[in-house]
């Protein structure tokens, strides 16, 4: 560790993805605030480096106990350690974890600087709070339990949902979903689930919710914000929903009809698609600003 740690900059970089005195500085506060503790024969900078070091290089235990010369068993106690002192899971999740994913602005009632200076962003996107993503992050999994973890990318994964602010800082991470569960799924388990702590806004501010708008058609990254009028988690009253009834019965009958003329009226049927999918899109957008306003 010593030679890691005090030798050239670039090897703490290459074992463990940061710079020797940030890594100083996490041994310090893991040590001083979350209680993880050294033993006699192992110090809390070394027992930082093991868990550090099989995290950075997806290694396996053997390679972890030939690189740092300690056994198999000593090895995986010592990441335990240093994974409840992070996630404090004796302790309800109240960890380093914690303390350092969250939210800036808990109350989301100041714009974010980088949108607030820039007239590209400014104010169309005012009520942004954050950016969400879901990626598949490899999975050592027992056979037998392998088939729900295999999705689209054909091995065992875990599919785990992001969000970080705009100062590219991580502000909420669910974990645990298997490879082969829906984005959907996860997103909706977060939001709807009160113990997984999903970021909202208070109690005190009434008509807001939050909508994914999507910002690129080749993977699922949106951006999180706040719109009015339309709360998470609240029941649409009878008469809004009578209302959306007829108007989507309206819309489908609308459609219908013009569909019908165009077909009567004109022999071309590229136009007719063409013209049919304009009247939907209008139509659409008709019932968008229903909804929102």
């Amino acid at each position: 560790m010593d030679e890691v740690l005090n030798g050239n900059p670039i090897r703490s970089v290459n074992a463990f993805r940061m710079h020797s005195n940030m890594f100083l500085k996490l041994c310090g506060e893991l040590e001083s605030t979350y209680i993880l503790k050294a033993s006699d024969r192992m110090t809390v900078v070394e027992k930082l480096g093991i868990f550090i070091y099989t995290l950075a290089l997806g290694v396996s235990n053997r390679d972890v106990s030939e690189r740092f010369q300690r056994s198999g068993e000593t090895i995986s106690r010592a990441f335990h350690e240093v994974l409840e002192a992070i996630t404090a899971r004796s302790k309800g999740f109240h960890g380093l974890a914690r303390e350092m994913i969250k939210p800036k602005y808990p109350t989301f009632q100041e714009t974010p600087p980088q949108i607030m200076n820039d007239k590209r962003y400014m104010p169309y996107f005012k009520d942004c709070i954050d950016c969400i993503d879901g990626t598949h992050i490899g999975a050592c999994i027992p056979e037998k339990e392998q088939v729900s973890y295999i999705g689209r990318k054909g091995v065992p994964t875990f599919n785990v949902m992001a969000m970080c602010d705009f100062d590219l800082c991580f502000t909420f991470i669910p974990v645990g979903w298997e490879g082969s569960a829906h984005d959907t799924s996860v997103f909706l388990s977060a939001i709807n689930n009160p113990s997984m702590n999903f970021p909202k806004p208070p109690k005190g501010i009434t008509g807001y919710g939050y909508c994914l708008l999507v910002v690129s058609n080749s993977r699922s990254s949106a951006v999180l914000g706040t719109i009015p009028s339309i709360p998470i988690g609240s029941s649409i009253s009878p008469e809004g929903f009578l209302l959306l009834v007829l108007l989507l019965v309206v819309i489908i009958v609308m459609v219908v009809i013009v569909i019908v003329i165009l077909i009567v009226v004109v022999d071309d049927v590229s136009l007719i698609l063409k013209l049919s999918f304009t009247v939907i899109s209008f139509l659409h957008r008709i019932m968008l600003y229903y909804l929102i306003h």
